[in-house]
């Protein structure tokens, strides 16, 4: 494992825009969720007094209030658990956006939700979603492990901020718990589906691996190594089951040369960070060569352009179109988390690339600019949003029923209240990425505008960045330090950089990085410059795009909006948009013309009807309607 580790959360906070962006979501649907769906997060109190119990009936009737319509019998049982993840990754985002944020008003919020969460907790330590008659039994569609991982994830991102070691010890008791019904190195088989006559429906299951999130943190803030053994173990246990829909990232897949991802795309990048604590916490050899094999699929041909894993709601063998498949929200989330966990184990900076290309391109682009919505679905080329899946190409469609993926809501109940939690997280997991530190080494990893606090070398330092980065490439950094200290300060170089210059400090190019080792005093001013050109690439499938630094450009297309739904709280809709009648984006770009940076923009040359158009390209995380890639003329 890479000795540097992230520093605790909170110890970095955004600024500049990156807070304006985290403000408007915790002043919009990450600080109000519970009232804009007060069925789901007010009423239900699944993890206290509405656990769930083996009556399917109750469970079916859930599955409305859910927003899934009329419940139907085959996946009647998914009800029992769905709401908790709805619920935990909501308290995930919301309580790390109002700690990050300082917002006192929704600290005391956070506060009290905390309290209450906690308060449904059992003498043995028990802290989840069911009744002792489906307690960690129960068989098909098994949400245990997942509701506890959900819920957990957001106590100790509480915890690191507040101090509070009732909120650590009482995961430790919920996992404690947890490794008493199924123990390490036992036969119990947590993941066991062998006797389920329909394993399409076992998402609970597939999801429940993510406890390893949990583990994991519990070992870096306590330095139990019994933590990391056992989420090794639970990978290695997941890996004993066959399955008809968790298979992507099985051990003995991701071995075959010629097996091609087909699972529910969550799935298939959250899962995966099982499989990085097995590589990197065991000594099986499988398990490098299956990390190794599964990063190289995704990046060649799960991705799209801008970063976004093809998911809506699977995957499919053949890879990517970035006209005919889409990208679900909650998978731009995990594959981040995926990326993140990769940077800080390996410490290899191309992660690096990988994460600012996957939030500054898909995530921004699939938020609605400006307002606090996002889609449930989206893709690069994204020509309609109208409820249905790009019905200004209806050669593209494959959904023809009003189904609700494919617009801008801050709830998405109508489908499922799962992207829009998972939308307040990204950010928040991506700034707690800034910075790997070890006794007298910080890098800095990611960038953007944030001020990071930290111990180094036995002085406290602050690094404050004022950028507007990826949007501008000129970086101004001021270290301050409490006391003199003898540190090396490593700054990480992107992969796209043409060149770079840093004043202020004298330094050394290595390994990715501009390193500065010297005795830091009082306060240094530096300023970090990265240069680069426009970039015209090629995709797999032959077409066109462009690249500018850090971002993939899009060609804007006017679009008419309509609001399909007010909800009762003021400035909360959910909107739809087309391309307005006349708007033209059927061009090809010419690839024998110089492409042209202006700011944040490119000029390019574009063919159609036999006539050259000069046309501006601006970053696709500022667009709605957009198109990304072109036929090449």
């Amino acid at each position: 494992m890479n000795e540097a580790r992230y520093l605790p959360f909170s110890a970095v906070k955004p600024a500049g825009w990156l807070r304006d962006y985290m403000q408007t979501d915790l002043d919009g649907f990450v600080g109000h969720l519970d009232e804009l769906v007060p069925a789901l997060f007010l009423e239900d109190q699944i993890y206290g007094r509405d656990r769930r119990t083996d009556d399917v009936r109750d469970a079916a009737a859930f599955g409305e209030k859910l927003g899934v319509g009329a419940a139907f019998e085959a996946c009647a049982a998914q009800y029992r658990w769905w709401n908790a993840e709805s619920q935990g990754n909501w308290m995930d985002g919301f309580v790390r956006e109002a700690c990050l944020l300082g917002d006192e008003k929704m600290l005391k919020k956070a506060k009290k939700k905390v309290k209450e969460y906690l308060s449904t907790q059992d003498e043995d330590g028990y802290l989840g979603v069911y009744s002792p008659d489906l307690r960690f039994h129960p068989g098909k569609e098994n949400g245990e492990f997942w509701a506890q991982t959900t819920l957990c994830r957001s106590l100790l991102a509480y915890y690191q901020y507040t101090k509070e070691k009732k909120v650590l010890t009482a995961v430790e008791r919920a996992m404690a718990c947890v490794m008493k019904a199924y123990p390490l190195n036992s036969d119990a088989r947590p993941f066991d589906t062998r006797e389920e006559d329909d394993k399409t429906f076992c998402t609970g299951v597939g999801h429940g691996l993510t406890i390893v999130d949990v583990f994991y943190r519990l070992y870096r803030l306590t330095g139990k190594k019994e933590y990391l053994d056992y989420a090794v173990w639970l990978y290695g246990q997941f890996n004993l089951e066959a399955r008809n829909l968790d298979e992507d990232v099985m051990v003995r897949n991701l071995l075959n040369p010629d097996y091609g991802f087909y699972g529910h795309g969550v799935h298939t990048y959250e899962q995966a960070r099982a499989l990085i604590l097995a590589a990197y916490g065991s000594d099986d050899p499988r398990y490098a060569r299956a990390l190794q094999n599964y990063v190289n699929k995704v990046r060649t041909l799960y991705t799209c352009p801008s970063g976004g894993p093809i998911s809506d709601e699977s995957v499919t063998p053949e890879g990517y179109d970035p006209s005919r498949r889409a990208y679900e929200y909650c998978c731009i989330h995990e594959l981040l988390h995926t990326y993140s966990l990769l940077l800080e184990l390996s410490g290899d900076l191309q992660y690096a690339d990988d994460m600012e290309r996957l939030l500054f391109n898909a995530g921004l682009g699939a938020h609605l600019p400006h307002e606090s919505a996002i889609t449930y679905c989206k893709s690069d080329n994204c020509y309609s949003l109208t409820g249905l899946f790009q019905t200004e190409r209806p050669e593209n469609s494959y959904s023809a029923v009003y189904e609700g993926r494919y617009k801008y809501s801050p709830t998405h109940q109508d489908t499922a209240v799962c992207c829009v939690p998972n939308a307040g997280r990204v950010v928040p997991y991506y700034v707690q990425s800034m910075y790997l530190c070890r006794d007298d080494e910080l890098t800095k990893v990611l960038y953007g505008p944030g001020k990071m606090t930290a111990q180094v070398a036995g002085a406290q330092v602050t690094v404050d960045e004022e950028s507007e980065y990826p949007f501008n490439n000129r970086i101004r950094l001021t270290v301050r330090v409490s006391t003199d200290a003898e540190f090396t300060l490593r700054l990480r170089v992107p992969g796209w950089a043409d060149a770079v210059t840093l004043t202020g400090a004298r330094y050394t190019h290595e390994d990715g990085c501009l390193v500065i080792r010297r005795v830091w005093t009082g306060e240094t001013a530096l300023t970090l410059t990265f240069f680069s050109s426009p970039v015209l690439r090629t995709d797999r499938l032959g077409d066109a795009y462009v690249t500018y630094g850090a971002l993939v450009m899009a060609l804007p297309i006017d679009a008419d909006e309509t609001i399909v739904r007010d909800y009762p709280l003021e400035g909360f809709h959910d909107k739809c948009y087309g391309p307005k009648a006349g708007a033209a984006y059927d061009y090809a770009l010419c690839t024998g013309v110089p492409l042209r940076a202006q700011a944040a923009t490119v000029q390019a040359t574009f063919l159609k009807d036999g006539m050259k158009h000069e046309l501006t390209l601006v970053p696709m995380g500022k667009t709605i309607l957009r198109r990304v890639t072109f036929p090449k003329a």
